[in-house]
């Protein structure tokens, strides 16, 4: 897992397999390979990522990090 304590630009050849956690915007540009999920919490739009971009959906990528770890709610709100 790869978290972002505020914003994230790639570009050149990056490869990443599993979940990327970006606090701030995410943009891609130029060639690279994401397999998993990217979660930004900032702004994000289909405009900022450019170039020759592969983002993949992956459930496998992202379970194989989490397994066998208990998942624990550490806050709520309604």
């Amino acid at each position: 897992m790869l978290l972002i304590d505020g914003g994230l630009e790639v570009k050149g050849g990056f490869t990443w397999n599993g979940l990327i956690i970006v606090k701030g915007n995410f943009t891609a540009a130029a060639a690279k390979n994401i397999t998993g999920a990217v979660i930004s919490g900032g702004n994000y739009s289909l405009d900022s990522v450019s170039g020759n971009t592969a983002i993949i959906y992956c459930n496998q990528a992202i379970s194989r990090q989490t397994q066998g770890l208990p998942m624990v709610v550490m806050k709520w709100m309604e």
